[in-house]
């Protein structure tokens, strides 16, 4: 069984590389030495998720580093996207008030948008949060 993995694991590496090609650009990796990367933009130049001890939003960008959007996410639930351009994160952050957990939206020259208030007509807060942001499109 474990030979037939081997196998099984060759082959598709194989074909993976027969139908890819030679690659453009060359792959890089980059230790970026904090928190938790929780996305990457489709060109790969932009990284967002939290700060391991703080739990803040952040966005990377080999240029910058660690930059802006800043907002404590609340450890309820959500977790940071960027949009494929990597000019927008989707999160779960803390209200500005600190009072209620809500979804929001950075756009890079705006800064944030508390998409929640107003709550849905059939909605409610549930132990202080009003939403919470599970991805972007």
């Amino acid at each position: 069984m474990q030979a037939l993995s081997r196998f099984s694991l060759v082959v598709t590496l194989l074909l993976l590389a027969a139908i890819t090609g030679p690659a453009s650009a060359q792959v890089t990796f980059e230790e970026i030495g904090i928190g938790l990367v929780t996305d990457i933009s489709d060109d790969g130049t932009v990284a967002t998720g939290l700060t391991g001890m703080s739990w803040e939003v952040f966005r990377w960008t080999e240029g910058t580093g660690i930059g802006p959007p800043g907002r404590i996410a609340p450890a309820q639930a959500g977790t940071p996207d960027v949009s494929d351009d990597g000019t927008r994160i989707s999160g779960t952050i803390a209200s500005a008030d600190s009072a209620w957990a809500t979804p929001g939206l950075w756009i890079e020259g705006q800064g944030w948008t508390e998409l929640m208030p107003p709550m849905l007509s059939d909605g409610g807060e549930l132990g202080n949060a009003l939403g919470s942001a599970w991805g972007m499109s």
